[in-house]
């Protein structure tokens, strides 16, 4: 057993916050894992329920488990303390109502093996979950590929289910960016992806996804919240593809079929929304973002005969019929598109 001041070979990083209906399966997963150098770094952020007491007392049972106590900040907050004491070689991140199989671990870290002349890839696998599944091959995706990679396949940019070096997060001190709620996870690993040589891909079901109700991905947010995280997200796509000197013409389809059309699609359907603003509200916010959603409606996907309609109008800038045909889509108990 591995003692505190040991250095592991993998720093396994849990945020924490009322999920003591959880915690305890997500720790019992990680401890129950074939790979046993590793550290477990739980930080509870504030929790009001049983949850600090549940890492306390696995804490005083593992040595390898380090428990953090710190104010409510949200989750990049929790996961930034994390990194700030990391001590692995290999850095991960399982959130707490997840749990992980027994290989997880060893199948990523068998991956950083054989690597040379000093390069570093993004370890990165599938998940066991229903929203998303892959179907690739094994394979190491080059730098210069990644964008397109990440785009054609719809790839996740969450920090979970990819195991990052710690020596080029703490040397670029590359951490969760405060400020924004939804996105500062694709933020995090597109800035991760400018400092390496590509992804290392492997097809698992090893980790074990799960949404809950209360999730901040199916909150509801205001226009100015989800525009900051749209802007967040869009600087951090574009930092990634100046690195690797995309060609200009396929700049804008590979940024509108990335993770940041998502995010930009939330911020037209929110002015949906309940309380929805007035249509003069709604007209003066669609202005002020028009040469987005003129981006946006020439290059994203579209699904469906309803954001077909959505998207010919928005790209004729036509929005007061957009505002008005979205308006009669929540009437009748539809939801917005875009």
């Amino acid at each position: 057993m591995m003692d505190k001041s040991s250095t592991p070979l993998i720093s396994i990083i849990v945020p924490v916050y009322n999920v003591e209906k959880y915690l305890q399966r997500c720790i019992d997963s990680i401890l129950a894992q074939s790979f046993k150098d590793f550290e477990l770094i739980l930080i509870d952020d504030g929790s009001k329920d049983k949850s600090g007491e549940i890492c306390d007392a696995y804490a005083k049972r593992d040595a390898r488990i380090r428990v953090f106590h710190k104010e409510n900040g949200g989750v990049s907050t929790a996961r930034n303390v994390g990194l700030d004491t990391v001590r692995g070689k290999w850095t991960c991140f399982v959130d707490s109502d997840d749990y992980v199989k027994p290989y997880y671990l060893h199948q990523m870290y068998e991956r950083t093996q054989g690597w040379n002349n000093g390069r570093t890839f993004m370890v990165m696998t599938g998940m066991d979950s229903m929203i998303w599944r892959s179907t690739l091959s094994e394979q190491m995706v080059p730098l210069s590929d990644v964008p397109r990679f990440i785009a054609d396949n719809h790839l996740p940019l969450s920090p979970f289910c990819k195991l990052f070096s710690t020596d080029v997060l703490q040397k670029f001190h590359i951490r969760f960016q405060q400020g924004i709620t939804n996105g500062e996870d694709f933020v995090f690993v597109c800035d991760y992806l400018r400092h390496t040589d590509g992804i290392s891909f492997f097809d698992s079901r090893e980790y074990v996804y799960e949404i809950q109700p209360c999730s901040a991905s199916k909150r509801c947010m205001p226009f100015e919240e989800n525009l900051r995280n749209y802007r967040a997200m869009r600087r951090a796509w574009e930092a990634l593809m100046e690195r690797i000197c995309i060609q200009k013409g396929e700049e804008a389809l590979l940024l509108w079929r990335s993770g940041v059309q998502t995010r930009f699609y939330y911020l037209l359907t929110g002015l949906f929304h309940r309380p929805m603003p007035n249509i003069k509200r709604q007209m003066n916010l669609l202005y002020s973002i028009r040469k987005d959603i003129s981006e946006f409606s020439n290059n994203a996907d579209t699904i469906g005969i309803r954001s077909q309609i959505a998207r010919f109008l928005l790209r004729k800038k036509k929005y007061l019929i957009y505002v008005l045909f979205n308006r009669l889509l929540t009437m009748i108990g539809k939801d917005a598109v875009a």
